[in-house]
């Protein structure tokens, strides 16, 4: 990998490359600060990319009675399918009960509530089908009747992070992969920071006005290397998942309510696949992050046993996954509590520099979360502008009345030589900037050295000069999902072509 340059002074350093510290690099980058963005490993490394892809505008809050902050995450739902319809879309979700748990009006009154809630959505509202007569009860087990299928909306979120990154960087945001902050001392007027090169082991300093905590899972460790504490307690929730191969046709979720606290869902992935997520649970530390253990995986089957017909085996599990969110649990009285269990604690005062701490976070509030953390900053740097981001498309979301199948048709018109399948993977991915890998092509011989599994070397090429991208798995697990179809053969021949780039060290 070429060496970096030093590292500039900046309004604000963000420590994190997930979804709330792309976000307010975004934001921040918008309002003219100099915005540095270091993440230790790829943008999306950790709990940005181990969700259950769903926006879950609705449940969470219902949980917490946060009405309040319902009613705005059903309204970031509607800006993120005008703003990303490319890596956003919508789902209709069957909310399923079966017939031990008892009734499920609290669900089906919750619902009703949210479609109230989100006034003139461009999203159908429930109803109640009958599962017995309609498509989406034919894979499902004989005891399930009637029930409310409602919509929620569905989005590759590490995309979502990378686009995020990307259109702070084109905003004059600085973005540093592999860039770990190992110490950072509160001087008078400013932070020193030393940053570590993961790579080279090379340390560089930076000097700032703000620094911002959006470490995820690490924040405490970030307040501990700033000689700081958590104001707070922290409690740390995992959600485990696994993708087996399609157990239905037919692009209906669902969603199994088995307890007042414990859903598990289901949902169309990857074309040939089915995801099965559980809903958050308390683990006792950071360290419970990773992969699902043997007893999580076959509790997922189980759950998915009571929805299918089909029976799964852990065997089944073709791939499996784990995310960590660190909760905020009280604390002083300036944190600004946004939804439930999502909170900035900010550490200023007098002639102090101040330090923001993002605590929670959820793919469908980051946007707004960005808003609210530079009005706690406010006073400390110059924000000039009103908020900027909830009318500005992400990088490629620029597709007319955000009609993403229309746009499809005009790609797989433009490039007809294209497989559709593939033409529909590079719209999802890139919307309107797919352009900017296909350019005039007029066959796949015109974009590089063909790798297999639809992988090109003019896509590597957009994600290596443009996305940060850097190992084999940045590209397959991160940039794209094709590591779940890859064939041994084309891993190895992207290795070799990350290699001869430079970045031979790096490649896992």
């Amino acid at each position: 990998m070429a060496e970096q340059k030093d590292t500039p002074d900046c309004d604000l350093l963000v420590i994190g490359g997930g979804i709330n510290g792309t976000a307010i690099a975004r934001e921040a980058s918008g309002h003219g600060l100099k915005v540095v963005l270091c993440e230790q490993d790829d943008l999306a490394s950790a709990t940005a990319s181990a969700s259950t892809k769903l926006i879950h505008a609705g449940q969470h809050h219902l949980r917490h009675r946060a009405f309040g902050a319902l009613r705005d995450a059903l309204r970031e739902r509607e800006i993120m399918l005008r703003t990303a319809p490319h890596v956003v879309s919508p789902l209709r979700m069957a909310a399923l009960t079966p017939p031990e748990v008892g009734s499920d009006w609290r669900i089906r009154l919750g619902l009703v509530l949210c479609d109230r809630l989100a006034g003139r959505s461009v999203l159908p509202r429930s109803k109640t089908i009958d599962l017995r007569e309609h498509p989406a009860g034919a894979p499902l087990r004989d005891d399930f009747g009637r029930c409310l299928v409602y919509s929620d909306c569905w989005v590759e979120e590490a995309r979502l992070a990378v686009l995020n990154a990307r259109a702070a960087a084109e905003r004059g945001a600085e973005i540093r992969t592999r860039l770990r902050l190992t110490q950072a001392r509160r001087q008078t007027e400013h932070w020193d920071a030393t940053l570590c090169d993961m790579h080279s082991g090379s340390e560089h300093s930076i000097r700032c006005r703000v620094l911002v905590n959006a470490a995820g899972q690490w924040c405490g460790e970030v307040l501990r290397m700033a000689g700081l504490t958590p104001s707070g307690e922290l409690r740390f929730v995992r959600g485990v998942h696994i993708v087996v191969p399609r157990l239905y046709q037919g692009d209906h979720a669902y969603a199994l309510h088995l307890d007042g606290a414990h859903v598990v869902f289901a949902l169309p992935y990857e074309h040939a696949y089915t995801l099965i997520g559980a809903g958050e649970r308390d683990v006792s530390d950071a360290s419970d992050g990773g992969a699902p253990d043997e007893a999580e995986i076959a509790d997922l089957c189980k759950a998915a046993g009571r929805m299918f017909r089909q029976t799964l085996t852990p065997n089944d599990a073709v791939w499996s996954y784990g995310g960590v969110r660190a909760l905020w649990d009280g604390g002083v009285t300036g944190a600004l509590d946004i939804a439930g269990d999502d909170a900035l604690d900010l550490d200023a005062g007098g002639d102090r520099p101040p330090i923001l701490s993002i605590y929670g976070g959820r793919i469908a509030g980051a946007r707004r979360l960005a808003e609210s953390a530079m009005a706690r900053l406010q006073p400390y740097v110059a924000v000039t502008r009103p908020h900027w981001t909830r009318s500005e498309p992400l990088p490629g979301g620029d597709i007319a009345d955000a009609d993403f199948e229309g746009f499809l048709a005009e790609v797989c018109q433009r490039y007809h030589w294209l497989p559709r399948e593939l033409a529909r993977r590079y719209a999802h991915a890139y919307g309107t900037r797919l352009t900017r890998i296909l350019g005039d092509a007029g066959s796949d011989g015109e974009l590089g050295v063909r790798l297999g599994n639809g992988l090109y070397e003019a896509e590597l090429r957009y994600l290596v000069q443009e996305e940060w991208a850097q190992t084999a798995e940045d590209v397959l697990w991160r940039r794209t999902k094709l590591g779940l179809h890859a064939e041994p053969e084309t891993v190895a021949r992207l290795r070799s072509w990350l290699q001869a780039q430079g970045f031979g060290a790096a490649v896992t």
